[in-house]
């Protein structure tokens, strides 16, 4: 399982016990890469996971050859396209990837600054035409939260925008 934009393993903590195999995580930020291996070594679980220090557009993984792609809030990334482009090359076909992100109203702060920050999933169905174009089948998007934004000093999303968060899922094609 290969887990991407993984942070410091907050969605990770939670799936170590539901994947079997060997989970690989991709993280750009290398202070970010020795905390998680200190909170797995924590945890006792690092030994199930290979901790790669490198970004989600420029995957160091050879094509067709992860059985399943994870990311959660990988979607918020800026120009995300291409991180889903490299998950589809390395996924095996007929192999799932999930992911969620959020997105905001039309006209908002929050969409404005997301489409000039290059965060392209920041609109309604984005990732789901994205998804569709790619070739994906079995395509499964879910909205599980919508609410308005009351933190005031966060970046995304804007205090007082409207914002949803989702999930998506799809099958790569044979």
């Amino acid at each position: 399982h290969l887990d991407w934009a993984t942070g410091t393993g907050r969605f990770l903590r939670n799936i170590l016990s539901l994947i079997k195999g060997e989970i690989v995580t991709l993280e750009i930020d290398y202070a970010t890469c020795v905390g998680l291996r200190d909170f797995l070594k924590k945890i006792r679980r690092y030994s199930k996971v290979t901790i790669i220090y490198g970004g989600a557009r420029n995957m160091p993984l050879a094509n067709n050859s992860i059985d399943s792609v994870s990311t959660w809030s990988g979607l918020d990334e800026p120009k995300v396209g291409k991180a889903i482009d490299e998950s589809q090359r390395v996924l095996k076909k007929n192999k799932v990837l999930v992911a969620s992100g959020l997105f905001f109203e039309e006209n908002s702060k929050s969409l404005k600054v997301a489409l000039k920050e290059g965060i392209e999933f920041g609109k309604k169905d984005k990732a789901y035409q994205y998804f569709k174009k790619l070739g994906f089948k079995d395509i499964d998007y879910k909205t599980f939260f919508e609410g308005k934004w009351t933190e005031g000093d966060s970046f995304l999303p804007r205090k007082g925008d409207c914002y949803a968060s989702y999930a998506i899922a799809g099958k790569k094609s044979d």
